[in-house]
């Protein structure tokens, strides 16, 4: 093709007809010109392609992570609702030496707390995905972004918030009650029952407790579980459209 048009050149030279060799000069620049743009074109194409998939493979990945919070908070959500009739036994002042001696989750009731360790693979390809793409964000990648920004800065604080109720209650038996060593080393439980039935204080510390636990943090759970699932069927909605 080069050896084609470079014929066509000589000829015109040769026959002394510039103002037609000027003309195809023109118009070879301007096919050039046009092949260089449909490459360009060919090429931004395959990127935005490439983008396309690389961003619902982000996703799929984010659904995956959702699922598994899910999993974990619905065990803990069955594990936190078996304890609940150990909690109204406390409050009712019900529960016995034996049921505390039959029952390791009657001793160890309040010393402790759980945390759901959200899966966060998916969302931090998500914001390296948005930083190298420096471009405008879909309404998902916003909404996703959003949805774990302020899942994670609310956890967050919560967990710091029971960490601090339950360090408060380990330094206050450490420093009041001589059965606090025989307790945490597992050796003798014998005063810690005596003042989980007879002392009001350890009521006062349970109710504390419930309240941190199943009044604030359970429903958190619930609204992240909600949210999550949400999202998920947005994904589900964009894999279809997009597949």
């Amino acid at each position: 093709m080069i050896k084609f048009f470079r014929k066509i050149r000589q000829r015109l030279l040769n026959e002394n007809r510039f103002s037609k060799y000027l003309l195809y000069a023109i118009g070879e620049i301007v096919l050039v010109v046009i092949g260089i743009l449909i490459a360009l074109q060919i090429s931004n194409w395959n990127e935005r392609n490439q983008k396309k998939e690389e961003l619902l493979g982000i996703y799929a990945i984010i659904q995956q992570d959702l699922k598994k919070d899910i999993t974990s908070i619905d065990r803990l959500l069955k594990y936190k609702n078996a304890d609940m009739p150990i909690f109204e036994k406390v409050f009712n002042g019900t529960m016995t030496v034996q049921e505390y001696e039959n029952c390791d989750r009657c001793i160890k009731l309040i010393f402790g707390y759980n945390e759901l360790a959200i899966e966060q693979r998916g969302i931090n390809l998500l914001k390296n995905y948005s930083v190298d793409l420096h471009q405008n964000k879909d309404s998902l990648q916003i909404l996703i972004n959003q949805f774990y920004t302020n899942a994670l800065k609310i956890l967050q604080s919560d967990d710091t918030i029971r960490a601090e109720a339950v360090s408060k209650v380990v330094f206050d038996w450490e420093s009041k009650y001589d059965w606090y060593m025989d307790y945490t080393t597992d050796r003798d439980y014998s005063g810690f029952i005596q003042y989980a039935l007879n002392n009001k204080d350890y009521a006062n510390k349970v109710a504390t407790y419930y309240l941190l636990q199943y009044t604030i943090y359970l429903p958190i759970l619930e609204r992240y579980k909600k949210g999550a699932s949400s999202i998920i069927a947005k994904i589900d909605k964009e894999l279809l459209e997009q597949g």
